[in-house]
């Protein structure tokens, strides 16, 4: 995956710039997800739900269903019918 190879690379950089092979681990997660909404065909609505709640150094203990719930919400927004326009008169 071309996320995961810039991934490393940057991680390589970190490593050439540091002498240490560790990343930051908000960092890294921040580029996973900046990586993912940046994927052709992402859903960014999804991404930046996974961004807020899940894709965290520290994570809330309930991210996890703050996320489902999110998703939930999301979906049903996306599932109401929408008015339609007035026609042109």
């Amino acid at each position: 995956m071309a996320w995961r190879n810039a991934q490393l690379i940057a991680q390589e950089e970190a490593v050439s710039e540091t002498g240490s092979a560790t990343a930051a681990p908000e960092e890294f997660l921040k580029g996973v997800s900046s990586d993912l909404a940046a994927q052709p065909g992402c859903d960014l609505d999804l991404a930046r739900i996974l961004a807020e709640h899940i894709l965290s150094a520290t994570p809330q203990t309930d991210c996890v269903a703050r996320a489902r719930r999110a998703i939930a919400e999301l979906a049903q927004a996306r599932a109401a019918p929408r008015p339609e326009a007035a026609p042109d008169a």
